[in-house]
């Protein structure tokens, strides 16, 4: 996936743009032809829609002007933690950039470390988690009609339950 200038997407779909926040393994190079095409294809509801990748570990992030022409913004997971004061700077880039779009009222969906992130940005507390490394796979349980995220039902199915993955070592303690 190559990083484009956001423009009005074509045909009226709508605009996103994905911030990832890790590197291509050589599996997901091989495999999927990066984590960006996996990340893509997992939440893409229409063609019509544009996605824009940014590589946020390295430097790329969208413009300033140009965060008005998306609809929303979807962080990844990552090696790196989103808490602490000698936080990469990119890191700190992006938390500067999550409180722009939340105070311009976009949608914002952070995944794993993602969202640790924008529970940082928003003034949230991170944090190793207290019970050391969660390796394994976890049962979660949808709920039905949350006030305020209607839009999460657009184009995704009615499923009940899912079973993820889960590896990590920190987590959000205090959301504000």
């Amino acid at each position: 996936m190559t990083v484009a200038p956001a423009t009005q997407a074509a045909g009226g779909g709508r605009r996103y743009a994905l911030l990832l926040a890790l590197n291509d393994s050589e599996y997901a190079r091989k495999a999927h032809g990066g984590y960006g095409r996996v990340f893509v294809g997992a939440l893409r509801s229409s063609a019509e829609d544009t996605w824009d990748c940014y590589r946020v570990i390295d430097g790329e992030f969208p413009a300033a002007e140009e965060l008005e022409l998306y609809d929303g913004f979807v962080v990844s997971g990552s090696p790196h933690d989103a808490h602490g004061d000698g936080a990469p700077c990119w890191v700190r880039r992006l938390c500067l950039l999550l409180q722009t779009v939340h105070s311009m009222g976009k949608r914002v969906l952070g995944v794993c470390f993602g969202h640790q992130a924008l529970c940082r940005a928003l003034g949230g507390k991170v944090g190793r988690a207290t019970g050391g490394w969660v390796v394994g796979v976890k049962e979660v349980t949808f709920v039905e009609d949350v006030e305020g995220f209607e839009f999460l039902e657009e184009g995704i199915s009615r499923r009940r339950s899912a079973s993820i993955i889960e590896v990590h070592q920190d987590e959000v303690c205090i959301c504000d």
